[in-house]
């Protein structure tokens, strides 16, 4: 098989890398959909794998199994989180052939043949190819049973079990976690080394309940709890103070009872996404939720990036230009002269590029500033890993 076909099939194939991503979630998507609810709360995590996992099959392409490198270390990462969610290591297996499995599906039905070369000549670059995937899904599902092995028992992994079943809804004694589900709550969910530290020391100086478990790599859950008032506000400049750069903290609002304490977890856990895309220490649901809301949906992640992102992102070299200068105009309170001083342009610079703006996505920009600013969200940082 001459190297030139397999480069030029490569080439093809990074050159298609973002409707080749869709076309692969999608079809994993359809498949988890159908089945039972803890697969499917699961899977959005295996979406930041698929960008790296075509450009490893696009390498192994290149160059063959034999000199193919190891699988890329984003696998192995994913698959010792993967421990910490209630996925058997076969389903995790799985959904690496499932997208394996429509990543030749896409190449048998869209990808044109270079060179002229035949569907034989396809063959043979995919049956060397599958054998490289073999040994990724062996290394995938060696890694998460080495995870499993090492979380155990432990009391902190009974204590996780607890809190994920009251999480799902089952109504059983919480015992072993020695707080009180009565009072007035504040869901909490950190990322990082430090996180976990910094809330106890928090809830330590205001003298309340803590209820913090491990919930994954340098991931914790927390819920601070109190009988008496008790400001998301408050606490959220708290831990803003002396937070520590590498933590990434975010709160949902106060809420009482059983199913408050449900609630304000499962809004900190949406907020930490922007937390985490906005490069932030400390962010409350109360000031992102529409943000939020937006980052859950795969639905309005995707109207928004079509209807707003795509139409600036691809206006050529001036869509840089848009975009940032969206930015200083939002910054800005949405005053064109503060927002060029910002950019150091004049005032009919920005008003020109505004209007670019409203000709690109075909709406006045006073009409849709919330939807803009959701679409610059999405443009400022690459997607959050599993931030529930």
């Amino acid at each position: 098989m001459e190297a030139g076909y397999r480069r030029a099939l490569a080439d093809q194939l990074r050159g298609e890398a973002g409707e080749l991503e869709d076309y692969v979630f999608d079809r994993i998507r359809a498949r988890e959909e159908a089945s039972e609810p803890q697969r499917r709360r699961s899977f959005e995590s295996l979406r930041r794998l698929i960008g790296p996992l075509i450009e490893y099959a696009c390498v192994a392409i290149e160059v063959g199994e034999e000199r193919c490198p190891p699988p890329p270390a984003v696998v192995a990462e994913h698959a010792r989180s993967a421990a910490w969610t209630p996925l058997p290591t076969w389903i995790l297996q799985q959904r690496y052939l499932n997208a394996y499995t429509a990543f030749k599906s896409y190449l048998q039905c869209k990808v044109s043949r270079p060179n002229g070369h035949t569907e034989a000549a396809l063959a043979q670059v995919l049956g060397s190819t599958d054998l490289v995937f073999e040994r990724l899904v062996a290394t995938a599902g060696e890694e998460h049973t080495r995870a499993l092995q090492r979380k155990g028992r432990s009391s902190g992994a009974r204590r996780l079990e607890t809190v994920e079943a009251l999480l799902a809804g089952e109504l059983l004694e919480a015992r072993g976690l020695d707080y009180d589900f009565g009072a007035t709550h504040i869901g909490i969910v950190g990322r990082g080394n430090e996180a976990g530290a910094h809330i106890k020391q928090i809830a330590h100086s205001i003298g309340s309940q803590l209820l913090l478990v491990q919930a994954g790599p340098q991931k914790v859950w927390a819920w601070i709890g109190t009988r008496r008032d008790i400001s998301a506000s408050e606490l959220e400049e708290r831990l803003r103070a002396d937070c520590p750069a590498s933590a990434r903290i975010s709160l949902g609002e106060a809420a009482s009872g059983p199913a408050g304490w449900d609630r304000t977890h499962r809004e900190a856990a949406e907020a930490l996404a922007v937390a985490c895309r906005q490069n932030q220490t400390v962010v409350r649901y109360g000031q992102v939720h529409i943000f939020a809301g937006i980052l859950s949906s795969e639905l309005m992640k995707r109207s928004i990036e079509e209807r707003y992102l795509f139409p600036l992102a691809n206006a050529n070299f001036r869509g840089r230009d848009l975009l940032t200068t969206l930015r200083a105009y939002f910054a800005a309170n949405r005053n064109g002269k503060a927002a060029a001083a910002r950019l150091r342009v004049s005032p009919q610079t920005v008003s020109n590029r505004l209007k670019q703006v409203e000709k690109r996505i075909g709406r006045p920009v006073a009409s849709c500033g919330m939807e803009l600013e959701a679409a610059l969200l999405l443009a400022d940082a690459p997607p959050d890993r599993d931030h529930a």
